[in-house]
């Protein structure tokens, strides 16, 4: 369970690698709860995060390091009225949080600790880094604010690290609201798992890939933007900076959210890791009308379809006049060119007999075939058999297709699921069953990965929108398993996805 009550908590030091379990000096109030993995030192490695328990009902302030609380007159009593914030300025006399002598160690900060106006935390650009860590947690009591601002803001600050609400049930009504910016920030963490509602605004800056480039985000019914930052450049009175990384190209963003969501990166070149989670929406799909034609090519039996597809169960019955063949590889062709040859372990043969006629006759299934969209299909070995037994619901007749491109609009949704928007950097967006409908904008073939994970199967088809992801749903019997099309994930605009590098099952 989080703190009780209220408090802001800044710490001068992080020692060796920036993470919150290692903010000294010892002693520091505040523990860890669990971690992620981040970067540190350009390394991929897990950073701790943050348990925001801080509070311990009484408020110090030193020379590296200051706990404020939120309660009215420094009152620790759990059913405190939060009338009101401690003012930095008093207790330090200079407007600076550390009772230390005035210097790069302790700057001058512009301290708004007041929540009823909103949290306001600034340092001058020459300052950056001059307070390297705050923390802030705001219970739903202190959520108060309706102001045109952010319930919080905080510019400049190395490592930040905010939670914000302490519980989705509230007397008043709805889940609490909050927004909040954090500019030109290196690492931190905003949890908002316990708030109703997140619009957070985050920009990045950063003096090097040494220690840590990591930012975590949590939150349910979130808007997310990342955007790069503003630092001005300068010789800063600390540790004379002067190319300060404002593009977010050194930062790894992870990302969880749940509830319709929308997150967007288009403006920076940050690493993200985003699981949007389980939300609303309904997918639609349009399977019908596709036309096929049956060939002999030589050796091989050659099926050539009306409409590029992506993937298809293909069920044959064959008269077998003769001993059964031995089949060679199976191929997918587009507009001439081999796209791929089929796993062998995704062909199966079994020699059965007809029971209505007595003929001999050779089943064979092809089964979950392409990485990418294709028109033709040979199967060697099998363009002697003749025509196939008509009576198996048609020649050539597929159990099931998932199309491509055909003329009109395949797809629809509901309009709602989560809108997801990657940036130039490399981007991994991760589902599981049930994480209903959503859409991905700027998806970079070759770069970005979608992981499907929990073994979960799906069907992979392109659209005039784009690519479109459906899961198979795990509730329906092994002969009818079509898609639950209150799954799927819309990749607007891109096609020819590989599995196993764009789309991996996890």
């Amino acid at each position: 369970m989080a703190s009780p009550e209220s408090y802001i908590l800044f710490s001068q030091t992080s020692r060796p690698f920036g993470t919150r379990d290692l903010w000294g000096p010892e002693g520091l109030p505040g523990g860890i709860a669990g971690s992620v993995p981040g970067l540190i030192n350009g390394i991929v490695t897990d950073v701790p995060l943050s348990a925001f328990d801080a509070f311990q009902g009484t408020e110090f302030v030193r020379g590296d390091w200051a706990l404020f609380d939120l309660v009215a007159a420094g009152q620790s009593a759990t059913s405190a009225a939060l009338t009101g914030a401690i003012d930095a300025a008093a207790v330090t006399a200079d407007g600076r949080v550390f009772v230390a002598p005035p210097g790069p160690r302790n700057p001058q900060v512009a301290f708004d600790a007041d929540p009823s106006g909103g949290v306001s935390i600034v340092l001058a650009d020459r300052d950056w880094n001059g307070i390297k860590n705050v923390e802030v947690f705001l219970t739903n009591a202190a959520l108060v604010y309706d102001g045109p601002e952010p319930d919080v803001f905080i510019r400049n600050v190395v490592d930040v690290r905010v939670k914000l609400g302490d519980s989705l049930v509230t007397e008043e009504g709805p889940p609490r609201y909050a927004s909040i910016v954090i500019e030109n920030v290196k690492r931190g963490e905003i949890d908002a798992a316990e708030l109703g509602q997140l619009h957070a605004t985050v920009s990045f800056a950063s003096n090097g890939e040494g220690w840590g480039n990591t930012f975590v985000i949590k939150g349910n019914g979130s808007s997310i933007t990342l955007l790069p930052g503003d630092w001005a450049g300068g010789t800063t009175a600390l540790d004379g900076f002067r190319n300060i990384v404002n593009d977010g190209s050194l930062t790894h963003v992870v990302v969880t959210m749940a509830g319709d969501s929308s997150f967007d990166a288009r403006a920076v070149k940050a690493m993200t890791d985003v699981r949007a989670g389980e939300d609303a929406g309904f997918l639609y799909v349009r399977w019908d009308g596709i036309g096929y034609d049956a060939s002999d090519a030589g050796d091989a039996l050659s099926v050539t379809f009306d409409a590029l597809a992506a993937r298809i169960d293909l069920g044959l019955h064959l008269a077998l006049p003769g001993p059964v063949p031995a089949l060679g590889p199976v191929t997918l062709w587009r507009d001439g060119v081999v796209i791929e040859t089929v796993n062998p372990a995704f062909v199966e043969t079994v020699l059965d007999v007809d029971p209505g006629t007595g003929e001999q006759r050779l089943i064979v299934t092809v089964d979950w075939l392409a990485s990418r969209s294709f028109d033709t299909m040979t199967i060697e070995g099998l363009g002697s058999l003749g025509a196939p037994v008509a009576e198996f619901g048609g020649a050539f007749r597929p159990r099931s297709i998932v199309i491509a491109e055909t003329p009109g609009r395949l797809t629809g949704s509901d309009g709602s699921g989560s809108l997801l928007v990657a940036g130039p950097g490399v981007n991994v967006f991760r589902y599981a069953y049930g994480d209903n409908v959503d859409t991905i904008w700027n998806f970079e073939r070759g770069q970005d990965v979608l992981v499907l994970e929990a073994a979960a199967d799906a069907r992979i088809f392109e659209t005039e929108d784009g690519t479109v992801v459906l899961f198979d749903s795990p509730y329906n019997p092994p002969y009818d398993p079509p898609i639950d099309e209150r799954n799927g994930i819309t990749l607007v605009g891109v096609r020819d996805l590989a599995i196993g590098t764009d789309i991996i099952f996890a």
